[in-house]
């Protein structure tokens, strides 16, 4: 649009409800990156206008449960400032009016920030935000589950946080964040982000560029792509590494480097191999650690797709993390060597591909769908292209993504005394 901001509208009368999603995208910031969670809650607060979080959700209720979730993701080496809101379509509405009523409330949370230092009544909202979101990643260091994993990029990437750290960035500048660093990241937002709003339902074309023309600013002309959407930075091996902390059991973190590819039939592949060795409750892991051997209370394995690596995590006796770290690999070369049962993976194709039916019956799942067709126009991601991918999978292909990973190491939290 001559405003520069992106338009992708999808047709639909499936749902009674319209969903839109604007995104704001820009390279990744690990310093940024807490200031964006920190001001996606202040957005999450009200503006200018709305005075604080009970005047939004009053708002939000007039419109007849509007929803609203303001937050942040990490693509490699982008970061997705998102707002995203649905609501019922007109035709379902009481009143006219109220859909130019939620389109103006999304425009006034946009456009109508102010971080001034000087105002009481906005020091205190920021202290209240800045302390509740302290609190949230509190609950996240006391997650042993994710500390472990955490623990384990942050050692496979020694001196590289711009490669280990995800969404949140780095943590340990909140408390140093001001109202000035807000309204310093929410100019760039608006000045220097790639914006696209992205709308599923009954809107219409013609209806999102009146309303996103109104908004009376100029987006950044810029246009990133996401083809091959892949850290450059690649891990180090690191081997077996342990520390004792204050816990009741165990947790071990281990990652194994793959390389998933650009080609979407070779990240499919990634998948199915992952839901044989570790992710399903079928799988090697699951039945031969946990349920045969008894070496473990919980244990799976999971893709992290930007790093190219899987991660497997255990939840296991503080005294056996080398024992278990040494079983996972010698499953691995179990699973990687062994022909895999006709029947069996047949029923791992399908599980997979029921997952995906019944996300395809999402609506933010068809919008996210939308929006990564127009980015990466190269991958097809219709329902019947992933079928017919995952079908044509042949066992040998899934059992070589095996064989071809290669283990970097791990780190295990012991649970005693610290």
């Amino acid at each position: 649009m001559k405003s520069g901001i992106h338009l992708l509208v999808e047709p639909s009368s499936k749902y009674k409800t319209n969903a839109l999603s604007l995104k704001f995208i820009m390279p990744y910031d690990s310093k940024e990156a807490i200031q964006l969670t920190l001001l996606a809650r202040m957005f999450e607060a009200g503006s200018k206008a709305i005075g604080n979080r009970s005047q939004l959700e009053q708002a939000l209720a007039d419109l007849y449960g509007a929803s609203l979730s303001v937050g942040g993701r990490r693509r490699a080496d982008y970061y997705e400032f998102t707002l995203n809101s649905q609501m019922l379509a007109d035709q379902f509405l009481p009143e006219d009016g109220l859909m130019h009523s939620w389109l103006d409330l999304l425009a006034d949370l946009v456009l109508n920030q102010a971080f001034d230092a000087s105002d009481e009544v906005m020091q205190a909202r920021f202290a209240l935000e800045k302390e509740q979101l302290a609190r949230q990643l509190k609950r996240r260091q006391d997650n042993k589950k994710q500390l472990a994993a955490r623990k384990l990029k942050e050692h496979l990437y020694q001196g590289s946080p711009e490669a280990y750290l995800g969404a949140y960035g780095d943590e340990a500048l909140l408390d140093s964040l001001t109202l000035e660093d807000l309204q310093r990241v929410y100019d760039k937002l608006l000045q220097k982000a790639q914006i696209v709003c992205v709308a599923h339902g009954r809107l219409s074309e013609a209806q999102l560029e009146t309303w996103l023309n109104s908004l009376a600013f100029r987006a950044c002309p810029v246009v990133y792509s996401y083809q091959d959407l892949r850290l450059a930075i690649k891990p180090q091996a690191i081997a077996f590494q342990d520390e004792v902390i204050e816990a009741n059991q165990g947790n071990l973190a281990m990652a194994l480097a793959t390389n998933y590819g650009v080609d979407d039939r070779e990240r499919l592949k990634a998948n199915v191999a992952n839901a044989i060795f570790g992710q399903l409750p079928s799988s090697a892991l699951f039945m031969n650690i946990r349920e045969r051997d008894s070496l473990a209370y919980s244990i799976h394995s999971t893709l992290d797709v930007y790093r190219e690596l899987m991660i497997v995590q255990a939840g296991i006796d503080s005294t056996k993390g080398k024992e278990v770290y040494e079983k996972v690999f010698d499953e691995l070369h179990k699973v990687a060597q062994t022909p895999i049962n006709p029947a069996y993976f047949q029923e791992v194709k399908l599980t997979i591909l029921s997952n995906r039916v019944q996300a395809q019956d999402y609506q933010w799942f068809e919008l996210e769908l939308v929006f990564l067709d127009w980015m990466n126009p190269a991958s097809d991601y219709s329902l019947a292209t992933y079928e017919a991918n995952l079908q044509a999978l042949t066992e040998a292909e899934v059992r070589q993504v095996l064989l071809d990973l290669t283990l970097l190491g791990a780190y295990f939290l012991k649970g005693g005394e610290a």
